[in-house]
């Protein structure tokens, strides 16, 4: 029993030496690796003066560039107004022009130039006036833009063509075979209906000549067309006139004519100038005109032609002009001017009105008496009063009116 005790006490003894050897053993070595490891790296680096320059010198490169500064930070409070100027500047430099992008919509020069209509453009009533036209996308799908020509509609995103001069829009493709003729035209507002009848001027563009442009167009279209012998001896069709006549005053668009009868758009005219407040011979200015007849004064006559309001002025000389045309053998020769005077004098007086101041007999009698004169004095009415520029619009109330031009310049030209 006891030598079995003395060798497990030795076995013991023996492992505990081996261990403690390989400790030893590993602690040697590691104390190697660490003293070689320290040698190499004192080897391998430069002594401590050769690398102080670079040290100097990497921190003044550090030191040599401004400071950027700091940004800013700004708080949107949601009470604040965004009215309120630098709201959102952070504080940030900007970009050079150069490497800026763009965000501004490159417009043609054409579609933002301002056109002068003015007087010297509209120097007379001309019928065969060309268009200045533009090109121009239509870019609101809720507007409704119709061809003046064709009367269909211009599609949404297509490309139209507008006249900058009387606001007409067109398909590209009608534009060769253009009939519409270039007329100043006045859109009336839609706040001025419901307020009983419209003036004459509201219907009239702001310079001279003040011609509504529902008149213009239908005399081009009539002068153009072949007309028979009872023309204006009504107004056509009932419905039809009082169709065109609305057409006109609402649509934006001319509306088209060669799908009515011309006594239809002969009574259009007459229908519309017995709808203005005023007749075109206003009632204030009625009885000198038949004193004026009466004792057979052209002079005078032609003076209170020019003394009325420049709407009624304008649209009168056209008119008569337009009537003394249909009578010339040269262009129609179907209608007299005595028959002519029966048929449109009531309608220029005011005669078939509740409030009539004139009877029929008198506007008959003082429309053949404004026939009667010559085309050359009208001529030189329309030529003056055209060249007039800046007149303040007139009122049809207002009576006490400057003369545009006197007896003797019209006998003289």
């Amino acid at each position: 029993m006891s030598n079995r005790k003395r060798s497990i006490e030795v076995t013991t003894q023996e492992v505990l030496d081996m261990v403690n050897e390989s400790v030893s053993s590993a602690k040697k070595i590691l104390l190697e690796s660490s003293f070689e490891n320290t040698s190499f790296c004192r080897e391998g680096k430069a002594p401590l003066a050769e690398i102080e320059p670079e040290i100097i010198d990497f921190d003044e490169e550090l030191e040599s560039p401004e400071k950027k500064p700091e940004k800013r930070t700004i708080r949107n409070k949601l009470r604040r107004s965004i009215s309120v100027p630098h709201l959102l500047d952070t504080g940030e430099t900007k970009a050079p022009p150069a490497q800026r992008r763009a965000t501004t919509t490159i417009v043609p020069p054409a579609i933002n130039e301002v056109k002068d209509i003015s007087l010297s453009n509209w120097d007379s009533f001309d019928a065969s006036r060309s268009h200045d036209f533009v090109n121009l996308r239509i870019k609101n799908v809720l507007t409704t833009v119709e061809c003046s020509f064709c009367n269909s509609p211009i599609k949404f995103g297509t490309t139209s063509k507008k006249c900058n001069a009387c606001r007409l829009y067109f398909h590209p493709d009608c534009t060769p075979n253009m009939i519409v003729p270039c007329l100043p035209r006045k859109e009336t507002p839609k706040s001025a209906y419901g307020k009983g009848r419209l003036r004459l001027g509201d219907y009239c563009p702001d310079n001279r000549p003040m011609i509504p442009h529902i008149i213009g167009h239908c005399v081009v279209f009539l002068e153009r067309s072949k007309i028979s012998n009872d023309l204006y001896e009504g107004i056509g069709d009932d419905e039809n006139s009082l169709k065109l006549v609305n057409l006109f005053k609402k649509n934006k668009c001319v509306p088209k004519l060669s799908d009515s009868q011309p006594n239809d758009i002969a009574g259009c005219i007459k229908r519309f100038l017995s709808e203005i407040r005023d007749p075109l011979i206003p009632f204030a200015d009625a009885s000198d005109f038949i004193v004026a007849e009466s004792e057979g004064n052209e002079d005078k006559l032609l003076e209170l032609v020019g003394g009325l309001p420049n709407p009624h002025c304008d649209t009168l000389v056209c008119l008569i002009k337009h009537w003394k045309r249909l009578g010339e053998e040269s262009f129609h020769g179907a209608i007299s001017q005595d028959e002519m005077s029966k048929r449109v004098g009531p309608t220029i007086m005011g005669a078939h009105r509740a409030s009539a101041q004139v009877t029929e007999a008198e506007s008959i009698n003082v429309t053949r008496s404004l026939m009667q004169i010559s085309m050359e004095k009208w001529d030189a009415i329309e030529t003056e009063a055209n060249a007039q520029q800046n007149l303040p619009r007139k009122n049809s109330n207002n009576h006490e009116l400057c003369r545009f031009m006197s007896t003797n310049n019209i006998l003289a030209s």
